[in-house]
């Protein structure tokens, strides 16, 4: 896997340096740093392995940062932004390494207008500064 690259269009990967553990645990500290929540951590590892599933290690972080989501949902056209909130990471072991990916927004920026495309570009820009900070 090359240190970022797009997979299947809509996700976009990077490469961690650290351990799985400690690369989620980096994400958490990088995004809290830079003023952003992490209200839910899934360890979906655990979720299916209770399910009577097995899979490699994977944990989804969810951020949200309360300036951007306010601005989206006190606006009647951007509400429905919702749907994308909050903004989500996944730390997974893929055999060869362990990768973080998160949506890559510019696809869906480009069918929104104004404020809420503003404000998503801005949460895009944070987060991708965000992992850059968590695993270089």
């Amino acid at each position: 896997m090359q240190k970022e690259q797009m997979m299947n269009g809509p996700v976009t990967m990077s490469r961690s340096p650290y351990p799985f553990d400690e690369t989620v645990r980096r994400v958490q500290e990088a995004a809290k740093a830079a003023g952003w929540g992490v209200p839910v951590v899934h360890d979906l590892q655990k979720t299916l392995r209770e399910k009577g599933r097995t899979v490699p290690p994977v944990t989804v972080i969810e951020l949200c940062n309360p300036a951007h989501s306010g601005e989206l949902l006190t606006r009647p056209d951007s509400r429905m932004m919702a749907a994308f909130m909050p903004c989500r990471i996944a730390v997974t072991d893929m055999g060869d390494g362990i990768a973080v990916g998160r949506m890559n927004a510019a696809p869906m920026l480009a069918a929104f207008e104004g404020p809420a495309a503003a404000v998503m570009g801005a949460a895009a820009a944070e987060i991708e500064q965000i992992i850059k900070k968590a695993v270089g």
